[in-house]
């Protein structure tokens, strides 16, 4: 996937940025581009071509000056606009170029993030000027502006710029160190109208459980008592990874009964080999041993050896439901695997039902 997503940053690609720059600025650029692109990966092509057109334009313009380097910025919008996800990238890089040199004009560049990212998204981008300035109030002061915008990709880059961790990115220490700078954020959007913010929100929790548990609990099992479906939602989504772990507190917040409320039998499994993958087979019955009602999640745990002989596992939702007081749940249930991960399973090795996170041989 990722080769495919870096091959968008090709020579053509860099011939319609300068065709942009022509038609936008005036400027026929023609800046050496690194011999070894075509070694590089994704986001080292953004960086390159990121240095390479931004000290071409810091050529030609004065960008010490801030009306100047603010106009320049004020028209990247047009450079961008209708290019491939992964082209749009090396702009708010080339903001980060310029601006982590000039911290006067660091509203300048924060508003030129925001802009681009209405686009597609200035995340990485932004992720640098919080490794910079973090402890500048003003820069929380944009970010916190930028949960209250109409725009829902503002929104969502207040979230996604401050997330711990974020794939094809360095982590960001600050807001493990000081998780109470992620509720900033996070909290005005706990409610959010629009499912692109709110998955980012309940990434960015998710994110937070690996670095600062405790803490993360707290805050989603105070967000779990509100009513409003945007907020549950988000909670559920935060609470995925830790569902799958089996981790008590999670099942807690969520209001699942402990497994000893149920009663596994007959459980067995089964696999056979398909075509391109493997197809597993799970059949049982769980009882409810109580007098009301209750939650029921239940996961397949596996665990296998590949050709080469390495271990891996994988855990994989299976089912959830209300089960009736002192009732049984039949399942049977189908998983198909497929792909090339699975086209390198030797062995399996181990399968395991989860019940409200039980483990059951």
């Amino acid at each position: 996937m990722t080769s495919a997503l870096k091959s968008q940053i090709s020579e053509s690609a860099i011939q319609k940025i300068q065709q942009r720059f022509q038609q936008v600025y005036g400027l026929s650029l023609s800046p050496p581009i690194p011999i070894e692109l075509e070694t590089f990966s994704l986001m080292q092509r953004v960086h390159a071509l990121a240095n390479t057109f931004a000290h071409a334009l810091a050529q030609r313009f004065d960008l010490e000056d801030r009306k100047t380097y603010r106009e320049v910025i004020a028209r990247l919008p047009e450079v961008v606009e209708g290019l491939p996800d992964m082209v749009q990238l090396i702009f708010p890089q080339m903001i980060v170029v310029w601006g982590l040199k000039r911290p006067q004009a660091l509203e300048e560049s924060l508003k030129g993030l925001q802009q681009l990212t209405a686009l597609y998204t200035s995340e990485f981008a932004m992720r640098q000027f919080i490794v910079e300035y973090g402890e500048q109030e003003r820069l929380w002061s944009f970010l916190q502006q930028l949960t209250q915008s109409s725009n829902p990709h503002h929104r969502r880059l207040a979230s996604e710029s401050t997330r711990p961790r974020l794939p094809w990115a360095s982590h960001l220490p600050l807001t493990i160190a000081h998780p109470e700078k992620s509720l900033e954020m996070l909290q005005p959007l706990w409610e959010d109208s629009h499912p692109y913010v709110r998955k980012s929100v309940a990434n960015h929790l998710n994110d937070q459980l690996k670095f600062n548990r405790n803490w993360t609990y707290q805050i989603l099992q105070k967000w779990a008592k509100n009513p409003s479906p945007a907020t549950q939602w988000i909670v559920k989504q935060a609470l995925r990874n830790a569902l799958k772990a089996g981790e008590w507190q999670a099942y807690q917040i969520l209001g699942y009964p402990p497994a000893q409320a149920f009663t596994v039998q007959n459980w067995q499994w089964q696999v056979t080999q398909t075509e391109g993958g493997w197809q597993f087979g799970f059949q049982g019955e769980i009882r409810n041993n109580g007098h009301r009602a209750l939650k029921l999640r239940l996961d397949w745990r596996l665990q296998w050896r590949t050709l080469a002989g390495k271990i891996s596992e994988k855990t994989v939702k299976g089912l959830e439901a209300n089960v009736e007081a002192n009732a049984p749940l039949m399942f049977n249930k189908t998983l198909n695997l497929k792909g090339q991960a699975y086209q390198n399973l030797a062995e399996v090795m181990q399968v395991q039902l989860q019940v409200n996170g039980k483990i059951h041989e």
